[in-house]
């Protein structure tokens, strides 16, 4: 993405969020208006847990990349495919070229949500991990069944560009450097 279009990205996704954040209040207020507690509870909770997953990447020291995640993630949520993150690393011992990191994490994020869409509904899922040492995975079943290993060598060969290294098992993929 180029520089204007991460500010366009950037403006679509506080919309997004400003929508959805008034969406959560009218359906929780309606539960609570129908003497629904539980549901209200429940929905604010659901409500919470996504706005945490999305929070923790603020912490990611490059902007671009943070705003390309966060789009990824909206991305899975409206296609409703679970997605949990964890972010143990803001990136801050990794210098590599933001814009190609980003390029190529966009590339993964299309493969990994097009391999969940195969899937039965039920059985989707992305668990997506900064981990502390500075590597980006990805876990959700049958990655490696879905994904073509012919896509895997030209990411891996793109990733190596910049210092990283790709290796996709059944359940796992991983970014690691090298």
């Amino acid at each position: 993405m180029k520089k204007d279009a991460y500010k366009q990205e950037a403006i679509k996704l506080l919309k997004l969020q400003k929508h959805d954040t008034s969406n959560i209040l009218q359906i929780a207020l309606s539960y609570i208006q129908l003497n629904m507690n539980q549901e209200a509870e429940s929905y604010i909770k659901q409500a919470m847990q996504e706005m945490h997953c999305k929070g923790i990447l603020l912490n990611i020291v490059y902007p671009r990349l943070v705003i390309s995640l966060l789009s990824q993630m909206d991305k899975a949520f409206r296609l409703a495919v679970p997605l949990t993150v964890e972010c143990k690393s803001g990136l801050e011992g990794t210098h590599v070229d933001e814009e190609l990191l980003t390029e190529l994490l966009e590339k993964v994020w299309d493969e990994i949500i097009a391999s969940q869409l195969k899937s039965p509904r039920k059985e989707r899922v992305i668990n997506f991990i900064v981990d502390s040492d500075d590597s980006f995975v990805f876990v959700g079943d049958n990655l490696k069944t879905h994904i073509e290993a012919e896509t895997t060598n030209e990411l891996n060969i793109l990733f190596s560009q910049i210092g990283y290294g790709l290796v996709c098992s059944d359940e796992v993929l991983r970014i690691a450097k090298i």
